[in-house]
């Protein structure tokens, strides 16, 4: 399934979110947290749940589907294992490494993501200290359009 770069920043702050204990989002706190208005963010909310990453449940907001939440600790993993490359490898802040992985996330095969991981000594944690999802519980593969 392709998704762009807007989906996967979506996709990442819903999981992030529901983490954190938020179990529905709606489309008003999406254009809050990402400056966007608020038809634009359920516009995107709607295209992803039309991909089958979302369920929603309506005048109430959105939550991940089954295949969402895989999806979006796909997209966590590849940003977290990049990220801890940048900085093991580089030397770059942490901050820097977050920007550039933020950047190149999508752009690189699974296949590539877990060489590296395994090249940076399989970290359990990212440089923030925060744990790098499972292999087992990610989606497969992603792509990018953009």
């Amino acid at each position: 399934m392709l998704i762009t770069s807007v989906e996967a920043k979506y996709l990442k702050i819903i999981y992030k979110l529901e983490k954190e204990g938020i179990p529905l989002v709606g489309a008003k706190v999406m254009a809050s947290i990402l400056s966007v208005s608020r038809p634009s963010a359920h516009e995107i909310l709607l295209k992803l749940r039309d991909k089958g990453f979302l369920e929603h449940y309506p005048r109430k907001g959105f939550r991940l589907s089954k295949s969402g939440r895989r999806l979006a600790k796909r997209l966590v993993r590849n940003h977290k294992i990049i990220e801890t490359m940048l900085v093991i490898i580089a030397g770059i802040s942490v901050d820097e490494a977050c920007r550039c992985a933020e950047n190149i996330e999508l752009k690189l095969p699974s296949n590539v993501i877990e060489k590296i991981f395994e090249s940076i000594g399989r970290p359990e944690c990212c440089p923030h200290g925060e744990p790098i999802p499972p292999l087992e519980e990610c989606a497969e593969m992603i792509e990018d359009v953009c």
